[in-house]
Order: C-alpha cells, then sequence, then structure tokens
C-alpha cells in the first residue's frame, strides 16, 4: 500500500523527500526503500526524492539540494553507474565532497 499511496500524494503535488533515522547501515536502508519505490517511481523522480525534495522536507532547501550558486557545493561521485538510467547506481558511491572538502574517497 505504500508505494502506491506515495504515488497518489506525488501525483496530487505532495513532496516526498527520503531521510532515514534507522539504525540500519544508511547504504542497506536506502537500498531497500529503493526497491519500494523504484516500484511506483522512475529514476529521475528518484534522484529528485533524494536531492531537491529530501532538502525541502528537512527544511534545508535554501542551502543544499540543488546544485545553484550560492548553495553549498555537497557533491557524490558514482562509480560509473547512471541514476537516470538505473538508480541503484546511488548505492556504489565513489568520492563525496562536503562543502568543498573531500570526506569520502574510494579512488
Amino acid at each position: 500500500q505504500g508505494p502506491v499511496n506515495d504515488r497518489f500524494l506525488w501525483n496530487a503535488g505532495v513532496v516526498i523527500g527520503y531521510g532515514t533515522d534507522t539504525s540500519f547501515p544508511p547504504r542497506d536502508s536506502l537500498r531497500h526503500e529503493l526497491r519500494a519505490l523504484s516500484s511506483v517511481f522512475g529514476p529521475k523522480e528518484l534522484v529528485t526524492i533524494l536531492t531537491k525534495n529530501a532538502a525541502i522536507c528537512a527544511d534545508v532547501d535554501e542551502m543544499t539540494g540543488t546544485i545553484e550558486t550560492g548553495k553549498q557545493a555537497d557533491l557524490v561521485m558514482l562509480d560509473g553507474g547512471d541514476p537516470l538510467k538505473d538508480i541503484f547506481a546511488v548505492l556504489d558511491v565513489r568520492l563525496v565532497d562536503k562543502g568543498g572538502k573531500i570526506v569520502s574517497d574510494r579512488r
């Protein structure tokens, strides 16, 4: 029922964002949620849910969530996959840049 309700809410204009407070490892939690969400949302919608909408839901969208002048440059580099073709590519993070500083690097 959850994913179907998410699609109904999305179509009605409700902002759906991804976040977690689980004790599971973040990558495992995200993989689990992506399995359910990808049954009703396409990759482009899911990228929006994971980025822009997550920032809106956390009330930090004025400083992060999209790549724009004046916003924090928090970016991830993926290890070759294209999340707009296969959303599960977001699980293969190679590098994390937070505010212009590399905080994780698997190169």
